[in-house]
């Protein structure tokens, strides 16, 4: 596999790290709308809106971790 070599100033890196945990947080928002619809909750919406979460969070978190990283060298 290939990789992809991404080069960002630190204030770039922040901004990107708040993307994804707003993206996260909108995702879990948006879960819980769907869990409380009358109808009931669509499962594979709902595992699909779960798994987005997911990744966004993971994806925050790793990138923060990088930063720490390099923060600390």
């Amino acid at each position: 596999m290939s990789r992809i070599t991404v080069n960002f100033r630190p204030e770039q890196l922040d901004d990107v790290i708040t993307a994804l945990r707003n993206a996260a947080d909108d995702e879990a928002e948006t879960a819980e709308i769907i869990i409380s619809l009358s109808e009931g909750p669509n499962a594979k919406r709902l595992k699909d809106i779960r798994d987005r979460q997911s990744r966004y969070a993971r994806t925050a978190a790793w990138l923060e971790h990088l930063r720490e990283e390099t923060e600390n060298k």
